[in-house]
């Protein structure tokens, strides 16, 4: 069993909705990255069932070369997929979620039910997101680490080392 498939069980038995793609309903969460935890690997967009993970341009983050990954929130669809690839993946834990009216209160917009047109980019939000930033603690990591089995967690530690899991 590929480790995608061992983190899509969990999520389910955490009572975490499958996603669905498109985007039909606002999510009650989004996902947020800290671009300074980010390791920039990319398993977190080759897993995004919305495709809503991209590299950030050139020169975003000063001093990042490769350039961190963020999530087009607007697009997200509150999956948890990406927190816990990162997590259970990587240990980078740079991806958390983050409640949708929250979001929408802190940066003055709306988290719709529609899939905003792709192409619009939000700011990195280091002030808020990143280690340190004011809301940084309400964010949530992974919701499954605590269930995984041995069994599990040899999926996992396998795929680590084998250059990442398959889609």
């Amino acid at each position: 069993m590929p480790a995608i498939d061992v983190i899509r069980r969990h999520l389910g038995e955490a009572g975490v909705p499958e996603p669905v793609v498109p985007k039909q309903t606002k999510p009650d969460v989004v996902a947020f990255v800290d671009v300074h935890a980010c390791i920039a690997c990319g398993l977190c967009a080759q897993h995004c069932p919305a495709d809503c993970i991209e590299v950030l341009p050139a020169a975003t983050v000063e001093g990042r070369d490769p350039q961190p990954v963020q999530v087009r929130y607007p697009e997200c669809v509150g999956c948890h997929i990406c927190v816990e690839v990162c997590a259970l993946l990587t240990d980078a834990r740079a991806i958390r979620t983050y409640d949708s009216n929250l979001i929408e209160q802190v940066l003055g917009t709306e988290v719709t039910e529609r899939r905003d047109p792709v192409g619009q980019t939000p700011e990195a939000g280091d002030d808020y997101w990143a280690e340190g930033g004011g809301f940084h603690h309400m964010g949530e990591g992974s919701c499954i680490e605590d269930q995984l089995t041995d069994e599990d967690r040899a999926v996992l530690e396998s795929d680590r080392h084998s250059g990442g899991p398959t889609k």
